[in-house]
């Protein structure tokens, strides 16, 4: 197709950076040529984020949190000017004017990344300062609990265990498993209250909310089983009613928080997922009945029990 250069350069005016910026011609006369009106390509080469205008971060004041990514993932580095207009949008309260949809689908982004707990680092210090644009107290819990180590922590339990479990869940879940596990060290900080202000500025759905303060709840939880655990104490059956149908997010949390040193508490998620998690009784009611039990409350404990038998081995269902 032929395009005008005119309308080509404004097309590429709009980008968020000029390292986005460039095309290649697909005409035939000058097929393959490089078209590069914002110096692109030296920056490029030298590695350096850089805007376009001054208006850029007030169009769209989600490319500072872009800007961040692309310096923590690539090892770039934004520019003096840029950083400079990103100072003065957020004084000019550029990122309050975000929905809460738009603010939380870039957190989402941000703690997707290899290099999440580098990238929150970074949003913390100046000129940034945009963990409070999750919650005024996010900043203080931040800098004042071990909330960074946490997230290191989530880090080496998901890269742990990453192999263990992804024959069980497809690589999309798992990406929304590794945000919200570092999302659940992010908020861990703050008290029930301010939690849930936090949420609601992110604007995560009611049902939404109360599923993630179940996650942190769950996690404690775990982590509280976990930690009083006793060598070969621990049945196969309490493994999984420990942690069956409790978010993977949450699971993984909770074994952030031991810091890789409980060992049962290892064994114990390494027994579940290679051995129990899809374990199923193929026996019911209708086998019952066949042996003469008759119909009601029975049928459950009955099941119940066997099924808790056949995950410690003393039973062989069938």
């Amino acid at each position: 197709p032929v395009v005008e250069l005119s309308s080509l350069k404004m097309d590429l005016y709009r980008r968020d950076f000029t390292v986005n910026a460039m095309a290649l011609q697909l005409n035939s006369n000058s097929y393959g040529s490089l078209v590069d009106f914002f110096n692109s390509l030296e920056h490029v080469k030298t590695k350096s984020i850089q805007v376009l205008h001054s208006l850029s971060f007030v169009d769209d004041p989600t490319r500072i949190f872009r800007a961040v990514r692309f310096e923590q993932r690539y090892g770039w580095t934004i520019s003096k000017q840029t950083e400079s207009l990103i100072k003065s949008a957020i004084a000019h309260d550029m990122v309050k004017k975000l929905s809460g949809g738009r603010l939380l689908h870039e957190w989402q982004k941000i703690l997707s990344e290899n290099s999440a707990l580098n990238c929150v680092r970074r949003l913390d210090n100046p000129p940034f300062r945009l963990l409070a644009s999750i919650h005024p107290q996010l900043s203080q819990t931040f800098r004042s609990k071990p909330i960074g180590e946490l997230i290191h922590h989530c880090d080496q339990t998901i890269g742990f265990y990453f192999n263990l479990v992804r024959r069980s869940i497809d690589e999309e879940d798992f990406k929304e498993v590794k945000w919200k596990c570092r999302m659940l060290a992010l908020l861990s900080g703050l008290s029930a209250a301010d939690l849930d202000d936090a949420l609601r500025t992110l604007t995560f759905p009611e049902g939404n909310i109360k599923r993630f303060v179940a996650m942190n709840q769950n996690s404690n939880e775990l982590f509280r089983t976990f930690k009083g655990m006793q060598d070969g104490k621990i049945l196969n059956r309490d493994v999984y009613h420990l942690l069956h149908g409790l978010p993977l997010a949450a699971q993984l949390f909770g074994l952030a928080k031991l810091q890789m040193k409980e060992v049962e508490a290892h064994n114990s998620f390494v027994l579940y997922w290679t051995h129990l998690h899809d374990m199923k009784l193929s026996i019911n009611g209708a086998d019952l009945k066949k042996m003469g039990v008759p119909p009601g409350p029975i049928y459950k404990k009955i099941l119940d029990h066997v099924f808790d038998s056949h995950l410690d081995g003393k039973a062989s269902d069938r």
